[in-house]
C-alpha cells in the first residue's frame, strides 16, 4: 500500500503509468477513486497520481484549525511529490481540489508545470446576493453528521442524470469522515486568491459545467485572473464534471495536456 510518511502524518496516493507526472486532486469529503474515469485514460500516457488529502479516504487525520488546512494539506503534497522524485507536474484539481491547486501553484510556483481548475472557486466572499445565499447553503457543516441513509438519498436525486457520477458521490457521503469534512468546508469558507492569481505564470485550464450559472461565474473569474488561462463550459454537467460528463472531460483535458 503507497503511503507517504510526511510533516508527521501519513499520505496515501496511488501511481498507474509511466511518463510525464499528471497528479489529481480530489473533492471536498472524497478521494482518490473519485478520479477513476481519467486514471484509466491517462495512466496510459502519463504517471497519474492520486493522494487522498489529509482528513480524507485512508491518510492521517486532521487535526488543526481551519485557518491552516489548506496550507498543512500543500505541504504534505509537496513533500510526498518530492519524495517521489517528479516535480514538476501538471496539476489537476476538482472542486475543493480546485482550490487546493491554485493555493499549492501559489506556494510551491516551481513545483507545477500546468494547471487544470475544475469546478472550482477563487473568492467566496458573499459580493452578491446569489453569491450570499449559495454561501448561507453550503456553510451548513452539520450535515455531514446527518444519517448517511438521509445522504446518499439526497446524492441519488440530485444526480440522477448522470449514473457515474451518483454513484460515486453516493460513496463518497457513505464514507465521509464527518469532523474532517466539517473542518474542510470551514477552511473554504473565507477563501479570497484574488490578490494572487494574477502572479501563476503556468499554462492553466479551467473546467465547468453549465447546469448552475453561478458556477460558472465562480470558474470564471478564476480564468479571468489567471494570465494565459481558458475555460472550458462542459454541457449537461455539473460539480464534478469528471464523472458528469467523463468522454468530454478527457477529451479536453488530454488536447490541453498536449
Amino acid at each position: 500500500m503507497p503511503i507517504a510518511h510526511v510533516n508527521g502524518t501519513k499520505i496515501y496516493y496511488e501511481t498507474v503509468g509511466e511518463g510525464r507526472a499528471l497528479v489529481m486532486v480530489h473533492g471536498l469529503g472524497a478521494t482518490h477513486a473519485m478520479m477513476r474515469p481519467q486514471v484509466e485514460y491517462f495512466g496510459q500516457s502519463h504517471m497519474v497520481i492520486c493522494p487522498d488529502l489529509r482528513g480524507n479516504g485512508r491518510s492521517g487525520r486532521l487535526d488543526m484549525p481551519a485557518g491552516e488546512v489548506l496550507w498543512v494539506q500543500c505541504q504534505d503534497i509537496a513533500s510526498a511529490l518530492d519524495q517521489l522524485g517528479v516535480l514538476p507536474v501538471d496539476l489537476l484539481g476538482v472542486s475543493y481540489g480546485g482550490v487546493f491547486a491554485q493555493l499549492f501553484t501559489h506556494l510551491y510556483p516551481d513545483n507545477v508545470r500546468s494547471l487544470i481548475i475544475v469546478d472550482s472557486f477563487c473568492d467566496t466572499r458573499p459580493t452578491t446576493l446569489k453569491r450570499s445565499l449559495l454561501k448561507a447553503i453550503t456553510s451548513l457543516a452539520w450535515v455531514y453528521h446527518l444519517p448517511a441513509s438521509l445522504l446518499v438519498m439526497w446524492a441519488q436525486s440530485a444526480y440522477e442524470r448522470w449514473p457515474l457520477a451518483r454513484e460515486e458521490v453516493s460513496r463518497i457521503v457513505r464514507e465521509v469522515r464527518p469532523s474532517e469534512a466539517m473542518l474542510q468546508r470551514a477552511a473554504i469558507s473565507h477563501v479570497n486568491f484574488t490578490g494572487f492569481l494574477p502572479g501563476i505564470r503556468v499554462p492553466t485550464l479551467g473546467v465547468v459545467g453549465d447546469y448552475t450559472d453561478i458556477g460558472v461565474e465562480y470558474m470564471r473569474q478564476v480564468t479571468d485572473l489567471i494570465p494565459n488561462s481558458r475555460l472550458e463550459i462542459l454541457h449537461d454537467s455539473f460539480d464534478p464534471s469528471n464523472l458528469c460528463q467523463p468522454e468530454q472531460f478527457n477529451h479536453i483535458l488530454d488536447e490541453f495536456l498536449k
